[in-house]
């Protein structure tokens, strides 16, 4: 019987300008997730000037340095991410119980909006889960486009090999 392989993030990222959550949020994901390389910032520029790094998943504070107008939100980190790599899945991790915001970020490409609070790392847990579902539901569907397209070289070389032997000889 075949093992399927598991699915583990390779690579994310955690933004929050609250140095105390973010190191609980770093914490708890690299719990769960043993093998994901975790990299914690506390600014959204800090954030985008590392996108070279590919996350998969970022987490993502809306309120980065409110005290600072000059400063990335999380609105404007999260829409840097997606059009830097839109298969990036962004989680809203915010102390903001807000339906504005909520829709804001969900409008913008967010795959979901967590509201800080007891509850808020079993919400997570559950994101990573639905999310690490989909890239392996992706992984599958791109293996096998690549089964199909082998398969079809091998018959159309099959096919070929055929023509030639059939020829009459002259």
């Amino acid at each position: 019987m075949a093992r399927k392989n598991i699915i583990h993030f390779n690579t994310i990222f955690v933004v929050d300008d609250e140095e105390v959550f973010l190191a609980g949020v770093e914490t708890h994901l690299q719990n769960k997730n043993k093998k994901a390389n975790i990299h914690c910032y506390t600014s959204g520029e800090d954030c985008v000037a590392n996108l070279k790094h590919k996350p998969e998943l970022v987490v993502l504070d809306y309120h980065l340095a409110p005290e600072d107008e000059s400063a990335m939100n999380g609105l404007q980190t999260l829409q840097e991410i997606k059009a830097d790599n839109s298969n990036a899945y962004v989680v809203i991790l915010t102390g903001d119980d807000s339906i504005q915001v909520a829709n804001d970020t969900k409008k913008h490409g967010a795959f979901d909006y967590i509201v800080k609070g007891e509850t808020a790392f079993a919400k997570l847990d559950i994101n990573c889960t639905h999310i690490l579902k989909q890239i392996g539901d992706a992984r599958e569907i791109e293996d096998f486009k690549k089964f199909k397209i082998g398969f079809l070289v091998i018959v159309i070389l099959f096919i070929v090999t055929l023509y030639f032997l059939t020829l009459p000889d002259q």
